[in-house]
């Protein structure tokens, strides 16, 4: 092309350059490149390769890693040795190795997030909390665990919760020591503290025994229809019909309740369901005609357990 016939906008004329990333071209792949202060996350998506920290290079050898990132973590012996030296014994089993879960929280989470562990164990979770921020200055994480007390009917006083998770966490931040072949070895606490609380256990046939099921489902109606129909005691279901539409009314959820429900959904068009379960509920029926709602929060409070209505 002679010189003087070069398009004046030369970006105009040829393929957007995104449709280079990540194809071949010579002899490698052109990239995205980002400076460093544009990075809402410093680290580096992993991909699912998880490698054991003593891989050796011989067990590797013909894997090709050069376009995953990938994390590098002990076995549960990590753990295991770890939770030994704060508790002194090995009552909990398996515990995940610091090294995993701190590779994880790093990559997911920002310096000022929440972390909530639902299946807290031995409270590794916590502790690699505690020690991400005594590394970081500017990481203020905190951090939710929750745990059962794991009894059963052969160890009715058995609480993993008290006796694993909230010592492990008060030795860390306290410090403690361990013995070593060498002598005992002292480890300083963390800064940090946290909060132990016990949920209160309710028998499940007392739960729902003082809530007003009658007037519960009368301002139910009153929200929805214009006449009302009286509280059939013996009924498991409460029901309504509104326009083109069922409103009903669980007072409680068992096997019976669930096929009593499964059986209106073949006749009813759209079905509005007010339980105090929704997420139970949501879990048995994938319907788009079935709305599950709770009780709203005005009539839990006036008319739910507890009340002294």
């Amino acid at each position: 092309m002679n010189v003087n016939e070069a398009p004046e906008k030369l970006l105009d004329n040829i393929t957007p350059l995104e449709f280079w990333v990540g194809k071949s071209i010579g002899y490698g792949k052109p990239r995205y490149k980002r400076f460093w202060s544009e990075l809402k996350h410093a680290e580096k998506p992993v991909s699912s390769w998880i490698l054991p920290s003593s891989s050796k290079s011989d067990e590797l050898e013909g894997a090709d890693f050069s376009d995953v990132e990938t994390l590098i973590t002990g076995y549960t012996s990590e753990g295991t040795t770890l939770l030994a030296q704060i508790l002194g014994n090995k009552d909990f089993p398996y515990p995940k190795p610091m090294s995993l879960i701190k590779s994880l929280i790093v990559q997911a989470t920002n310096a000022d997030d929440l972390i909530m562990d639902f299946f807290a164990g031995s409270g590794t979770t916590g502790q690699v909390v505690l020690t991400l921020n005594a590394e970081d200055e500017n990481s203020n994480r905190r951090f939710i665990l929750v745990s059962s007390t794991e009894a059963t009917q052969d160890e009715s006083d058995k609480n993993v919760c008290r006796d694993i998770t909230q010592r492990r966490l008060c030795s860390v931040i306290e410090g403690y020591e361990f013995r070593t072949p060498k002598g005992v070895k002292n480890v300083e606490g963390l800064d940090g503290n946290f909060a132990y609380l016990r949920t209160k256990r309710l028998p499940i046939e007392t739960l729902f025994s003082s809530i007003h099921h009658e007037t519960i489902w009368t301002a139910l109606q009153l929200i929805h229809a214009e006449s009302l129909s009286l509280y059939v005691i013996d009924a498991l279901i409460q029901q309504v019909v509104v326009e083109n539409s069922t409103v009903l009314y669980l007072p409680n959820i068992n096997e019976t309740v669930l096929q009593s429900l499964n059986a209106m959904c073949a006749t009813a068009s759209t079905m509005v369901v007010y339980t105090w379960q929704p997420g139970l509920l949501r879990q048995h029926f994938d319907d788009d005609r079935l709305s599950f709602l709770p009780i709203p929060q005005f009539l839990v409070d006036r008319f739910g357990t507890g009340s002294k209505a």
